[in-house]
Formats: C-alpha cells, structure tokens, sequence
C-alpha cells in the first residue's frame, strides 16, 4: 500500500496524538475540594428542598456544617445514616447544621417524591437537598458517594472524608469545631463523658 506524502503524514499523526493525549487528560480526576477552601454556592429553589426551607452560606454564618453528599441507592451511603442522624440529635442544639445533599446515579432516583420516601425511610430529620441535575455535585467537583465535608464557623471547609467510616475520627472534628478549635482531638462529652455513634455516657 501506498504511504501518503511525508508531510501528510505528519499531520495525522499530530492530530491522532493530540486526541490522544484530550482522552487520557479527559480521564484525569477532578480536583476535589479540600481544607482551607470556600465550599461553592448551593443550587437549588424551594421545591429541591426537603425538611427545611432553602439554606445558603450567608444564613449559615457562623455555623458548624456538615454537608454529604449521598444517593439512596448506595449501600454505603445507607450505611452512614445512623451516625449522621446520632450526630443531629446530638450536635443540633449546640449549633451543628447537617445538610444532606442527594445527587441520583440513576434517573429514577432523581424524583423528589422518590428522595422524600428515602429520607423518611431512613430517618433523616436535617435539610436534605435534592440536587437531581448534579449542579451542586458539579460545582463541589465531586466523584464519590459519599462523600463528607466539614464546613467551619468561618465559612472554610476543614475536613472532608470520603466514603464510610471514621465515624470516631469525624466525631473528634465535629467536636473540635464545636467547642474549642483548639483543643486536642478527644472523644470527651462537654460534661466528662465518652461519646459514640451509640451515644454519649455521663462521665463520673
């Protein structure tokens, strides 16, 4: 078979390794958020709000939040629930915001009436925002459910994790940011207890 002309040639092999290189540089992860930035606005009207009126970063001034984002379908996301819902009951009153924000992998699981069924199901009293066109997935660059983030009183995130677990570690971080940032990691309750996903004992 005839070869094209050399310079022809050239050509199509610059083009073919410039596709190349957009697909593997297509396939690079997103940058996740991290420590010591601004989490981005939340998207989303009254109706995508579920168990509270719409929240925003200027109401939540000077708040602990806790945002995760989660989908009802996933088995891990199921199995972080009891901790959050142990945290809201706990935390609640000393100023923990916990806000649940739903980004469906299917298109079934984007319904609002479908994520209200899952919310009761499961417990969930904290605002719980229905992301169905993943603006906020998008705008938070996320990858993962579930993933968690701790949003400190100055509006910074401080600590995120992803996936289940750590449960005891992100205990010690919410109460850190709780009671005294700078106090050393500890599971002590604010009258000399121990804490758990369980609940808190009175200390002696």
């Amino acid at each position: 078979m005839k070869l094209p002309p050399f310079p022809v040639r050239v050509v199509v092999l610059l083009l073919l390794g410039g596709l190349a290189i957009g697909y593997k540089l297509s396939r690079v992860p997103r940058a996740a958020l991290g420590p010591g930035a601004t989490p981005p606005a939340l998207v989303g009207g009254t109706a995508d709000w579920l168990n509270s009126a719409p929240r925003s970063w200027p109401t939540l001034a000077g708040k602990v939040v806790l945002v995760q984002f989660w989908e009802f379908s996933c088995a891990n996301c199921q199995a972080t629930h009891p901790a959050l819902n142990a945290w809201q009951a706990r935390y609640a009153q000393d100023g923990l915001v916990i806000l649940g924000i739903h980004t469906p992998e299917f298109p079934a699981d984007a319904p609002r009436a479908a994520v209200a069924g899952a919310v009761k199901a499961a417990g969930i009293t904290y605002p719980v925002l229905n992301d169905a066109g993943q603006a906020n997935w998008r705008a938070f660059r996320q990858d993962y459910w579930p993933t968690l983030y701790l949003i400190d009183r100055t509006g910074k995130i401080a600590y995120v994790h992803v996936g289940e677990g750590a449960y005891a570690e992100t205990e010690r971080r919410i109460r850190r940011l709780l009671y005294d940032t700078h106090a050393p990691a500890t599971t002590d309750s604010p009258v000399g207890g121990t804490c758990s996903i369980h609940g808190c004992a009175k200390g002696k």
